[in-house]
């Protein structure tokens, strides 16, 4: 299976911040120059549009899993809540409580649960992946909320198959050439 992680590319709606907030880039991951840190003692809000997926040469998509990079801080302890949410659009698919602890002043990843459908039946696809939104509510902190990155990664199988078009074919829809498995193709024009 491969993954790719789905940044946020735009910001649908914030609150509660005491500084950053503006862009969306700096919650990506791996991004551990910025950080957004919330207002004392206040709840936090982000709705962050994520990048589409790009479903070239995907046979299926496996799962879908949130993750953010945060601590508790200004507070020598404890831990708040943190609510992720899943939305299509403006329709919500998966919400989740995450706990966030103090962690000593330190960044902390917190993955969801990678969700394999999106309502509990229906397969993943395309076109709701592409109107993907991460949203992530900070409960009321004893201290700051700081946040390094939030984004959703996303896992797939790839689709098998030749890795060119044969005869005007699409290369994942085609098993076998006059008979002989992919596996066998050197034997085609007497390669083997």
């Amino acid at each position: 299976m491969a993954t790719v992680v789905l940044n946020p590319s735009s910001i649908s709606s914030v609150a509660g911040w005491e500084s950053g907030g503006s862009t969306a880039s700096e919650l990506d991951k791996d991004e551990t120059s910025n950080q957004w840190v919330g207002n004392f003692g206040v709840t936090a809000k982000m709705t962050l549009e994520l990048d589409n997926f790009d479903n070239t040469g995907v046979a299926s998509i496996d799962q879908v899993q949130t993750t953010f990079v945060a601590y508790l801080g200004n507070a020598r302890s404890g831990t708040i809540t943190a609510t992720t949410n899943i939305r299509n659009g403006n329709t919500g698919l998966y919400s989740e409580d995450i706990t966030v602890t103090a962690n000593g002043g330190n960044f902390a990843t917190y993955n969801g649960t990678a969700r394999t459908t999106t309502d509990g039946s229906t397969a993943w696809s395309d076109t709701v992946i592409d109107a993907l939104r991460l949203e992530v509510l900070f409960a009321t902190p004893a201290g700051k909320t700081y946040v390094q990155q939030a984004y959703v990664t996303v896992t797939f199988t790839e689709s098998s198959g030749y890795g060119h078009a044969v005869s005007g074919l699409a290369a994942a829809s085609i098993n076998k050439i006059n008979s002989l498995a992919t596996a066998n193709i050197g034997k085609v024009n007497s390669l083997d």
